[in-house]
């Protein structure tokens, strides 16, 4: 049966169900497809407490591949230095090994990081209201998004923190250049859709469509043209990486 589409509201159909082993969460994650914008996500987290979720046995693969903190800096400082306000502040979210922390720490910038359960210093915790609204110039979701059971929530969060002028940037699948599924079978060669990556969380798969229409929705500019959206391959795989700003009044 179809349901709304979690960014658009149009209707999305049932798409494709791939089992998980975490079955003390959810035995499998049922995604649906919304034909209007191309966004794919699976409802079938929506209840689950999230601190116990990406607690001390959650799979951090993400944090220890790739080079993971030197691309946050790098993309970190890409967006200061063509779009932001000429300011320092930043914020790592998603950042449950302090790697974003350090690297962020490294190139300059006055850092926090944030997730789930998180203590220490400079460290937020997400299951609590972050009082500092209109405060960071850039807030970094570096392979964040797609863990988002509420996008136009969670993204209306972040952006509700970043300063006037500050840019939100990140990382993400891009389904437009990725196939997902053949014959009701996810591709378990694209790290956003396969088996191990459903034990991760992954839920929201984005088109480039449904990204401009978050980016809208939530009152940021996101252009996929002055490289506002960039696309690559990264660790073979189909990727965007995006920058949204924040508008000065």
């Amino acid at each position: 049966m179809p349901i709304p589409c979690r960014i658009c509201g149009s209707l999305a159909n049932p798409y494709y169900r791939i089992p998980m082993t975490r079955v003390e969460f959810a035995k499998e994650m049922e995604f649906y497809l919304c034909s209007r914008c191309g966004f794919c996500f699976a409802p079938s987290l929506d209840h689950v407490d999230k601190a116990a979720f990406y607690g001390p046995g959650y799979n951090t693969y993400d944090f220890a591949c790739g080079r993971r903190g030197e691309r946050e800096a790098n993309i970190a400082r890409w967006a200061t230095d063509n779009w932001g306000n000429g300011g320092k502040r930043a914020l790592s979210i998603g950042d449950s090994s302090g790697t974003g922390l350090a690297a962020l720490g490294s190139v300059g910038f006055d850092a926090w990081s944030a997730d789930f359960g998180a203590t220490g210093e400079r460290r937020l915790d997400l299951n609590l209201d972050i009082p500092a609204e209109n405060y960071f110039d850039v807030i970094t979701l570096i392979e964040v998004a797609e863990h988002f059971t509420e996008p136009l929530v969670d993204f209306t969060r972040y952006g509700r923190l970043l300063a006037p002028g500050g840019v939100l940037c990140g990382t993400t699948g891009c389904r437009d250049f990725a196939e997902i599924c053949r014959d009701s079978q996810p591709n378990e060669r694209w790290w956003y859709c396969n088996t191990k990556c459903c034990d991760c969380g992954h839920v929201s798969l984005y088109s480039l469509a449904s990204m401009m229409i978050v980016a809208e929705a939530v009152g940021l500019r996101l252009r996929v043209h002055e490289r506002r959206v960039e696309l690559t391959t990264y660790m073979g795989q189909s990727q965007m990486v995006f920058y949204m700003i924040k508008e000065t009044a």
